[in-house]
């Protein structure tokens, strides 16, 4: 699928075998799916607005926004320049690495083999429980991921600015590294 237009997936499933190139806008709501088993590369958005994104293979988003549905699959997700979570949630066994270029970062239930979270000029902040086998933190402004029913592996954190770094896991870190505290 090479895409500059709009996709709207209301209902039903998008199955897609191959390579999707996004330059415009997809979005998934209501009882939609869609199927990505090859590649997912966007430019442009793609928005969750209810039903399943799956993602079965590499994928490499500019800007992500996720209101209510769910994130999920055998690949992984990568979101480079714009990550919003106001609902839903990601649930992967792979990496997933989700950064906001301007402002904070603020995430809800993410669930991921490895996970990534980086706020270039903000903090970073959670609304629902995190786990990872192995979390890596980036930001200017702080980490404060204190929900208690965290679970986390391998904790990771580096902060450039001001700011606290904070975790609180159900479980005790293999690995604990902190700079810029």
């Amino acid at each position: 699928v090479d895409n500059a237009g709009t996709v709207n997936v209301t209902g039903g499933a998008l199955t897609v075998a191959g390579v999707t190139q996004n330059g415009g806008s997809l979005k998934v709501s209501g009882t939609g799916n869609y199927v990505a088993n090859g590649e997912l590369n966007s430019s442009g958005s793609i928005q969750l607005d209810g039903g399943d994104l799956e993602l079965n293979s590499e994928s490499a988003v500019a800007a992500l926004a996720i209101k209510a549905g769910g994130v999920g699959g055998s690949g992984s997700l990568s979101a480079s320049n714009s990550f919003s979570q106001s609902g839903g949630e990601i649930d992967m066994d792979g990496m997933v690495s989700l950064h906001q270029q301007s402002g904070d970062l603020t995430v809800g239930r993410v669930s991921a083999g490895e996970l990534t979270l980086s706020a270039t000029n903000g903090a970073i902040s959670q609304t629902a429980p995190l786990q990872a086998a192995m979390l890596l933190t980036l930001s200017t402004g702080g980490t404060v991921l204190q929900n208690t029913a965290n679970k986390i592996g391998s904790f990771e954190a580096f902060n450039s600015g001001s700011g606290d770094i904070a975790l609180v896991s159900t479980s005790k870190p293999a690995q604990l590294i902190l700079n810029g505290i």
